[in-house]
């Protein structure tokens, strides 16, 4: 239902809320704060070294990938470009 898919939501966002607050978003604060969020253990950093950075994860559930492509959940250093993921 509606009222479970919005709780479900809120849960995500309260655990990103918590990840980014508790982070020092080096390439690995960033991964251990994903895996929290999401509850996956492959996640993967692209990073071109040019102050941006996309995630590779092996599976997200179409929930996950919502609240990823719709909110701003992903931990990042001030300066930094966040451009995407990728769900193999």
């Amino acid at each position: 239902t509606d009222q479970e898919l919005n709780n479900d939501i809120y849960r995500l966002l309260i655990k990103a809320k918590i990840a980014k607050n508790t982070n020092d978003a080096t390439l690995d604060g960033i991964i251990n704060a994903l895996d929290f969020i999401i509850e996956t253990t492959n996640i993967k950093i692209d990073d071109p070294e040019d102050m941006s950075f996309s995630i590779i994860f092996d599976t997200l559930t179409d929930l996950e990938k919502l609240v990823l492509a719709t909110f701003n959940i992903v931990p990042k250093q001030q300066g930094f470009r966040f451009t995407g993921y990728t769900d193999l």
